[in-house]
This record gives structure tokens, C-alpha cells and sequence, in this order.
């Protein structure tokens, strides 16, 4: 299989070249920016793409940044892309409740005002055992996903979560963030700010030419398919999956990759919760838990161990050698 061009050597270089000492880690709480190109997408669950959010440049700075240790989901059920609006206060009682029956990979008991749509709580220390399965080797010839497009014919398969691996997305006004998402819950209408992961243009770009790019989120596609459409506006991912296509194992909402009519040995998945790869945990590239730290350059390592894991067999030995070299860095991971 063709690597990438001379071009896209050079953008990898030099956005390798941007990470080379392993620092200290004290605490990942901070902001985040950044900038994409081609492909044809395929939605999973057909929608209407939703018409682009207003920069929020163009909107009156009222509130103050969520609070980073946000636990919650920015949709609920029956909500419908709707138009822009300020989150209401009179309803924050009501969105409380809806928003915690639609938090991603699991539900954290938590009162904070804030919100993330995959922050689950640390690993239990119980002595129970962790559902596991070994890799699965075998193609699922009717699986979630359709059959490969040609052009990605004989690539093998990169999953992407979405919320904390590749944005962080919260319902109190953030100056900076990088888009807003309107959207209208048991009537009232909310906003939901997005801040995107520094390099996660590039990432996604770059990604897109030796992959083929599938989201795979815990999240309601009533708010993913939005913000997915403001993300990737040149349609590098191919396929969408959202919550309705996980495994509801014990309260928990596990990402199975053996559904998905791809062969295992070819399939990534990078996400920062444990829990949502537990079937197929050799298959992990596992993401710190992003928020909106500006000096976060975590996609950016991970890119030379994609391009290397594009021409081997196995994508196994590649992925193990990235989760010992990450032991070096946090292990900010849920």
C-alpha cells in the first residue's frame, strides 16, 4: 500500500518534529486550537447535516468557562438541533436530569454545573474481573459497518472517540471555544460551546490519506452529528457510529470492535476511556483525557505510530510499543 506523498511527509515531519521531550506532568487542565482537506463521508444513522454554527465571535461573552472536571452530556432525549440560543437558567434544574441519563460510557455521580459527554469516573478497585476478549481475527461480513469504499479498499481501520480525545465540549459559554452547537431541549433552547484539541485538524487530515477514519462515539447522535458536521467540513471521516450502536454491558457502554465487519487485526481504536474498549484492549492507542490544555500535543505523537502500524500485519506490536512509550507521559485515562 502506497504511503503518504512527498507533501504530506513533510506536514507529518514537521508536526513531529514539535514533539520531542517527554515533560513533566503536574496537572492536564488548561485550552486548546487549531485547522483540514477531502474524502467522502457515510453516516450510519442517516440525518440532515445541520446547518453550520455562528463563530462565536458573533456572540455576546456572558458567561464564564465551565468548570473542567465537567461529568455530563449536552443532549437529551427528544432534543433537536434547533437555533442559537443562550443556555437557559430557568431550566438548569431539568437539563441536570436529562443530561445525566445521556452521559457516554457511564453515568458519575456528580452535582457539577459543567459539561463533558464522556467523562466517566476512575476504574472501581474492585477485585472483580474485567470483561475482556481476546482479539477477534475474523471479518463480520454484515456489521455495522458497511463494505470499504474503493478508495480505502485493502487500508486498515482507525476509530475515533469523540468527546475528550479529539474535543471537550461544555454548556457554559467558553470565550475561546471553537463553535457552538444550538439545540433545543423539552423546548428551552441550549448551546453547547466546542473547543477542539490542539493539532486535531491536521491529525484528522493527515490521518484520512493512509486510514480509513470511522467516529465512533457513546454520544447521541442528535448532538454528535452536528458538532461532526462543524469538525470535518471537507468530510475526511467515513463512517459515523454513535450510542446506539455500542454494547450496553453492566450499566456501561462498550465500543465492540468485532461488530463492526472489519478485521480486528487491522483495527485502532483511540479513545480515553478504558472502559469503551475493554472487549479489545490490545487493540487500544489510548488517548489522555483532553479538556482544554493548550500544550497538549498527544495526536501529534501518535502519528508516526500510525504511519509505521499502516504497513504491518498486525496492528498489535506497533500499539503496545506506543502504550509503554505514553507510560512516560500522564496516564490521564478514565
Amino acid at each position: 500500500m502506497a504511503g503518504p506523498g512527498r507533501d504530506s511527509q513533510t506536514t507529518l515531519a514537521s508536526l513531529v518534529t514539535q514533539v520531542t521531550k517527554v515533560p513533566t506532568y503536574e496537572a492536564y487542565n488548561d485550552e486548546g486550537t487549531p485547522n483540514s482537506v477531502t474524502t467522502d463521508s457515510t453516516y450510519i444513522t442517516p440525518h440532515t447535516p445541520s446547518t453550520p454554527g455562528t463563530h462565536l465571535s458573533n456572540i455576546p461573552k456572558t458567561s464564564s468557562i465551565a468548570n473542567r472536571n465537567s461529568a455530563n452530556s449536552p443532549v437529551g432525549v427528544g432534543s433537536t438541533v434547533g437555533v442559537s440560543a443562550t443556555p437557559a437558567a430557568s431550566s438548569n434544574n431539568l437539563l441536570e436530569v436529562i443530561i445525566k441519563s445521556l452521559t457516554s460510557c457511564f453515568t458519575k455521580s456528580s452535582t457539577q454545573t459543567s459539561v463533558s459527554t464522556t467523562n466517566p469516573p476512575k476504574p472501581s478497585t474492585s477485585t472483580q474481573p474485567v470483561l475482556q476478549k481476546k482479539p477477534s481475527t475474523r471479518v463480520i461480513s454484515q456489521g455495522l459497518l458497511p463494505e470499504q469504499l474503493p478508495q480505502h479498499k485493502g487500508k486498515k481501520t482507525l476509530v475515533l472517540d469523540l468527546d475528550e480525545t479529539l474535543v471537550h465540549s461544555c454548556f457554559t459559554h467558553v470565550p475561546n471555544s471553537d463553535f457552538y452547537i444550538p439545540i433545543v431541549i423539552e423546548g428551552t433552547k441550549h448551546t453547547v460551546y466546542v473547543l477542539k484539541r490542539p493539532f486535531v485538524d491536521e491529525f484528522l487530515t493527515e490521518m484520512a490519506k493512509i486510514y480509513e477514519i470511522v467516529i465512533f462515539t457513546a454520544s447521541v447522535s442528535l448532538y454528535a452529528n452536528p458538532l461532526l458536521d462543524l469538525l470535518d467540513p471537507n468530510r475526511v471521516i467515513t463512517h459515523r457510529l454513535f450510542r446506539e450502536h455500542c454494547t450496553f454491558v453492566d450499566g456501561l457502554y462498550v465500543k465492540d470492535l468485532s461488530k463492526l465487519g472489519r478485521d480486528v487485526d487491522s483495527t485502532i481504536i483511540v479513545d480515553n476511556s478504558r472502559v469503551c474498549y475493554k472487549f479489545q484492549p490490545q487493540n487500544a492507542m489510548p488517548s489522555i483525557t483532553w479538556l482544554e490544555d493548550k500544550s497538549d500535543n498527544q495526536l501529534v505523537r501518535m502519528i508516526p505510530y500510525l504511519v509505521r502500524i499502516k504497513d504491518e500485519p498486525r496492528v498489535y506490536d506497533v500499539l503496545k510499543e506506543f502504550r509503554e512509550s505514553e507510560s512516560n507521559w500522564s496516564v490521564n485515562q478514565w
